[in-house]
């Protein structure tokens, strides 16, 4: 046996669930299912209750237990009445076998349980034949069909290390949040390449952008026509016009081909273990001297992830520009949202500006020079100028602010930076946190700490296991 086939040997014992595992886990599905039939079966368009997702389809890892169950309702009933239905029954039935819930979304709402360290979604779809489709998850029950058709033992086995590898390196979940591979991904991208192995060795050799059709459903062209935008095209077994992939940014593709690279030259057990935080000294050493600011706040009510991650990229990349424009080098910035609460810090090359700056002007031929001249002349903040160099009128202008949360709040005031509608009153009474060392003070402790380890770091965590070894 292979130094990486025994590596896969240790790493399959351990995301294998075990017989009591599957046993409590096929018990809590028996329960909910019963009582899902039996308390939807009082609602008008009910058709019938199902385990879908890895649960169904046998892929799911020892350590972490879920369950997808499926109401399903004919299509004419309208989806506000599903939805209602759903939340309302949904968070009674969890009551009933001991559980908790509470109320997620997607592209509608959902319940979200909690039973036994077990996780269970209880969300509504309809019952339609392939193409009708009504809402997203219409998919999901042919998904777990063709899925169960093609899986062997032997690739399920695969499909739990191949999850296994992807969250360890945190490119798993397909929300906007990851931006990485979903489940289902996961399992078609081992079927159809036949395993484990045989993944990272073709994945170590991909180059964006990078198409996958199972079934030969459509040709190259028509893929790079309909999904030009994605870096992975996996046509949908069962939708040709759905990219499974179209989740995946370029990015966290770029670290999966980097990743199956650095596994096959170094494969290690490591890879599938989580890293630990760093000490605080380790910490504090990685801080000092960098320019490091940051921006604390609680959002005032809850927003679906999905939602909420896109507005706050939106709003850190706004930041980001307007740092720039004002003179700034961004080197990276990074957002954390934990229960509510939301971190953004960015690292830049200073945090205060000069207190004087040159303005450049037009070049003198332009009408617009001679407005230049008139309006600096008599501005209180100019200190010296206009003056005229080669082609073109300059001016030494003083800044009112220098220091980057003082600036940042002058143009939260003023409406002059690009920030999310929904998340302004936030960001202009946030806490804005300059230094490194008040934001090890305030970060570096507490639900924003592995954040902040993961931001000190900067590189993805499985760079570190090329150089260690079992």
């Amino acid at each position: 046996m292979s130094v990486v086939e025994e590596v896969l040997e240790k790493v399959a014992v351990l995301v294998e669930p075990n017989e009591e595992e599957r046993k409590r886990l096929n018990e809590i599905a028996s329960l909910l299912l019963e009582e899902c039939r039996s308390r939807f079966n009082t609602v008008e368009g009910f058709v019938s209750a199902s385990i879908e997702g890895s649960a169904a389809k046998d892929t799911w890892l020892k350590s972490k237990p879920e369950l997808d169950i499926f109401i399903h309702f004919l299509p004419g009933v309208s989806r506000e009445a599903m939805e209602e239905a759903v939340i309302k029954i949904g968070g009674e039935v969890m009551r009933r076998i001991g559980g908790q819930s509470r109320l997620r979304y997607a592209e509608h709402p959902y319940v979200e349980g909690f039973i036994d360290n077990i996780t269970v979604n209880i969300v509504g779809c309809y019952e339609v034949s392939v193409g009708k489709w009504i809402s997203a998850v219409d998919r999901t029950p042919y998904h777990t069909q063709y899925v169960n058709s093609r899986l062997t033992p032997t690739l399920r086995r695969d499909v739990r290390i191949l999850k296994s590898f992807l969250t360890s390196a945190e490119i798993y979940g397909a929300e906007i949040k990851v931006g990485g591979f979903s489940g289902y991904l996961s399992e078609l991208l081992i079927i159809h390449y036949g395993g484990f192995l045989e993944l990272l060795k073709s994945a170590s050799r991909w180059r964006p952008p990078v198409i996958i059709d199972i079934e030969g459903k459509v040709n190259k062209k028509e893929a790079l026509t309909l999904f030009s935008k994605s870096p992975l095209i996996v046509i949908d077994p069962v939708d040709k016009n759905r990219n499974v992939a179209s989740a995946v940014t370029l990015t966290k593709l770029s670290e999966f081909i980097l990743a199956s690279k650095i596994f096959l030259k170094n494969p290690s057990t490591s890879y599938f273990m989580d890293k630990p935080m760093l000490v605080p000294d380790k910490l504090e050493s990685l801080a000092e001297g960098r320019e490091l600011f940051a921006i604390v706040f609680n959002l005032e009510e809850y927003i679906p992830p999905d939602v909420i991650w896109g507005e706050l990229r939106r709003s850190a990349e706004g930041i980001k520009k307007r740092f720039e424009m004002a003179g700034f080098d961004v080197y990276s910035y990074g957002i954390n949202e934990h229960e509510g609460s939301v971190a953004i810090i960015f690292e830049l090359d200073k945090l205060s500006l000069p207190a004087r700056f040159v303005h450049r002007g037009p070049p003198v031929w332009m009408d617009d020079a001679l407005r230049f001249v008139k309006k600096h002349l008599s501005s209180p903040d100019t200190v010296a100028g206009p003056w005229i160099e080669d082609d073109r009128v300059y001016v030494l202008k003083k800044r009112e602010e220098t220091m980057v949360d003082m600036l940042l709040k002058k143009w939260l005031a003023q409406a002059e930076v690009s920030i999310s509608k929904q998340l302004y009153k936030a960001f202009s009474s946030s806490r804005m946190i300059v230094g490194w060392k008040e934001v090890l003070k305030i970060l570096g402790t507490g639900i924003h700490a592995p954040f902040l380890n993961k931001f000190l770091t900067s590189r993805p965590v499985f760079m570190d296991h090329i150089l260690r070894k079992d």
